[in-house]
């Protein structure tokens, strides 16, 4: 899955990119590095961070990052509720 893919499926989300410096200058949109995984991956480092109800579906909304290299999700981590 890629980030585009994730966007489509898990809704709204908040975001860090680190651009891989070899395809990207300094200033490069965090977006345009994002969306552009799907089509010309490379080695930007992508954290996202949804929260739906659909992800973990038996404990109902939750929030949870996935992380993509090589323009795919490697691991989606789920995070804990602070109390």
């Amino acid at each position: 899955m890629s980030p585009y893919e994730a966007r489509l499926a898990g809704g709204a989300f908040y975001f860090e990119v680190e651009a891989d410096h070899a395809n990207w200058p300094a200033n490069a949109d965090p977006f345009d590095v994002m969306w552009k995984q799907s089509t010309h991956p490379d080695d930007s480092k992508i954290r996202m961070t949804f929260e739906t109800a659909t992800q973990f579906p038996d404990v109902g909304k939750q929030r949870f990052e996935v992380y993509f290299t090589k323009g795919k999700a490697v691991e989606i981590k789920q995070m804990k509720e602070q109390k």
